[in-house]
């Protein structure tokens, strides 16, 4: 039996009308804020030299060593741990200067690519690991019409959203490469 609603009419039975009234649980939807704090990062810095890619690539790649000599304000040693240079698998340390701290890398050679005149060191050890739990750099000279360029690119993940972008050591590999170059361009 249906109790009587205004004006008399009674409230239609449960079922059968569109019109029906039915009791539901109100759960409203809140959009929950959420947001992506990407890591990972890539820099990429390209400078144009006057020296020829093939003594370029091959101090990057085979006498890295001789940047501690060239530049002991920035480079205080590399020294080859295991392997051979310019061989993939082989070992490197290194100390150097940057934003006035002494520190100190060692790093795999991953992939050298002689034709390409590319090599890429990925680190192990050492005082950038602290802020980032990968890093890869590869450097890369580039011949076009004449006009040589060395690209540094630098693959790096963050240990936290907190740690800077590693902008600080992109100076200091453009500073060695203009460096390198004014010694060799003559």
């Amino acid at each position: 039996m249906s109790k009587p609603a205004r004006g008399g009419k009674p409230w239609p039975a449960r079922g059968g009308k569109p019109w029906d009234l039915k009791l539901q649980t109100f759960r409203p939807v809140l959009p929950i804020a959420t947001y992506e704090v990407s890591l990972s990062g890539r820099l990429v810095s390209s400078v144009e030299v006057k020296a020829t890619g093939d003594v370029l690539h091959e101090i990057f790649a085979y006498k890295p060593h001789h940047l501690a000599s060239g530049f002991p304000d920035i480079i205080q040693n590399v020294v080859l741990v295991e392997g051979s240079w310019g061989t993939a698998g082989s070992v490197v340390f290194g100390s150097y200067t940057l934003d006035g701290r002494k520190q100190v890398i060692k790093s795999i050679i991953d992939a050298v690519d002689s034709s390409k005149k590319s090599i890429t060191y990925k680190l192990i050890e050492g005082d950038l690991l602290q802020l980032y739990r990968t890093v890869s750099i590869t450097i890369r000279v580039d011949t076009h019409d004449g006009n040589n360029s060395v690209t540094w690119i630098m693959d790096y993940v963050k240990q936290s959203p907190n740690v800077p972008d590693p902008n600080s050591l992109m100076d200091m590999f453009y500073t060695l490469t203009k460096g390198i170059d004014s010694h060799h361009a003559n």
